[in-house]
C-alpha cells in the first residue's frame, strides 16, 4: 500500500498551494490525501481538553473506540484512519490542533510550516522555515515560499516555449492586507511602463490575477491597446487563452511583480529571473509579503522599489552589477537539507 501524506487544507488559496506544493515536490512517492478536517471550536477555553484528548489518544492508541469517539466530538470531517506511515502536513495556527489529535496514538509524522504557537516545537516532526514564517529551532530553512514553479519545470518549460526577444513581465496581483490599489495607482503604472517599453525597446507581457479587477484590466487594455508596439500580450484572469505563471516567466527575460504577492515573487525568484517587486508609495505593513520582498532584496536576488520609482531606475545596469539569482531553487534546498539529515 502506497505511504500517505496528509493534507490539512484551510480556507487560504495561498497556504493550501504551498501544502499541495511540499507534498507534490518533497514528497512525490507518496500518495496525495488534501482533506479540510477541522476544529468543531476554535474557542480558547477548550485548548486544555484538546490536549487532554491527545493524551488519551496517546495512551490508549488511536485505534481505541474511545480514542475514535473523542476525536469525532472534536474534529469536524475525520475519515478514515491514521496509520503510522503516514505525514501529516499542515500550516497556521488553527491546525495545530487537528494535526497533533491525528497523529495521537500513532506513529504517524507531523510536519508543520511556521511557529507553533499552540504546542512546543518537539511535539513536531518537521518544523519549515521561510522568510515570511520564520521558526527556531526549524528542521528546514527554504528562502521562498513552496510553490509550483520549480526551477527545473521553469528550465524545460523555457527550452520548448518559442518567443521573440525583449520580453519583460508583469504579474499583477491586487488588493491585500496592507495594499490598496484605485485607478490612479493603476493608470500611472502602466503609463509609467509603456515609457519603460520605449526607453528599452522591450515588449510587455502583462498577466493579471483575481485580486486585480475588471477595472484595471479596462486600464491597461487602454493603454496597451492591442496591438500594441509595447505590448507583447495581456493575458487576463478568466481568460480561455490566458498563460499560467509559468508560460509569462518563460517568456520573460526580466519579470516585475506586485508585492501583494508572496506566491508570485516566490516563483520568480526561484526561477532565478531578475525580479523587481514593486508596491504602491502608500502601503501598511503586510506579514506574509514585507519579510519575503526584503530578504531578497537584501540577498540581491530582487530589487525592491515603489511602483513611482520604475520609471527612472536603471534596471540594465542593476541586473549586469548586483543581481544575484538564487542558487538553489525550493525543491532543491528541501532535498539538501532533507539528506544531510538522514542518520
Amino acid at each position: 500500500m502506497k505511504k500517505r501524506i496528509i493534507i490539512l487544507q484551510s480556507k487560504y488559496h495561498g497556504s493550501n498551494q504551498q501544502l499541495l506544493s511540499i507534498a507534490k515536490y518533497a514528497f512525490s512517492d507518496y500518495d496525495p490525501h488534501a482533506v479540510h478536517i477541522e476544529l468543531r471550536s476554535r474557542k480558547k477555553i477548550l485548548l486544555p481538553i484538546y490536549k487532554i484528548i491527545i493524551i488519551v489518544r496517546n495512551y490508549l492508541g488511536s485505534r481505541n473506540p474511545i480514542s475514535q469517539l473523542l476525536n469525532t466530538l472534536a474534529l469536524k470531517n475525520v475519515k478514515g484512519k491514521i496509520l503510522d506511515a503516514d505525514i501529516i502536513l499542515a500550516k497556521t495556527a488553527p491546525y495545530e490542533c487537528p494535526a497533533q489529535m491525528l497523529a495521537a496514538g500513532t506513529r504517524a509524522s507531523v510536519y508543520f510550516i511556521g511557529q507553533p504557537r499552540r504546542f512546543p516545537t518537539d511535539k513536531f516532526t518537521c518544523l519549515v522555515s521561510t522568510p515570511s514564517t520564520p521558526v527556531q529551532p526549524n528542521d528546514i530553512t527554504l528562502e521562498t515560499l513552496p510553490t509550483f514553479s520549480t526551477f527545473k519545470n521553469y528550465h524545460r518549460h523555457k527550452i520548448n516555449t518559442k518567443k521573440p526577444s525583449r520580453i519583460w513581465g508583469m504579474l499583477l496581483g491586487g488588493n491585500a492586507k496592507g495594499f490598496k490599489y484605485d485607478n490612479k495607482t493603476w493608470l500611472t503604472l502602466a503609463t509609467d511602463m509603456q515609457e519603460i517599453a520605449k526607453k528599452y525597446k522591450i515588449k510587455w507581457l502583462i498577466s493579471t490575477s483575481p485580486r486585480t479587477g475588471k477595472n484595471a484590466e479596462a486600464i491597461f487594455k487602454k493603454i496597451f491597446p492591442e496591438p500594441s508596439p509595447e505590448l507583447y500580450e495581456l493575458s487576463c484572469w478568466g481568460d480561455p487563452q490566458q498563460k499560467s505563471i509559468l508560460d509569462c516567466l518563460s517568456c520573460s527575460e526580466v519579470v516585475f511583480v506586485t508585492e501583494d504577492s508572496a506566491s508570485m515573487i516566490s516563483e520568480a525568484v526561484n526561477c532565478r529571473i531578475p525580479t523587481v517587486s514593486i508596491r504602491p508609495k502608500k502601503t501598511g505593513y503586510n506579514g506574509l509579503t514585507e519579510p519575503l520582498a526584503t530578504y531578497h532584496h537584501q540577498k540581491g536576488t530582487l530589487i525592491r522599489m515603489t511602483s513611482d520609482e520604475i520609471k527612472s531606475f536603471d534596471f540594465p545596469l542593476w541586473i549586469s552589477k548586483d543581481f544575484k539569482p538564487l542558487t538553489l531553487c525550493w525543491t532543491e534546498q528541501w532535498q539538501k537539507q532533507a539528506q544531510e539529515k538522514q542518520p
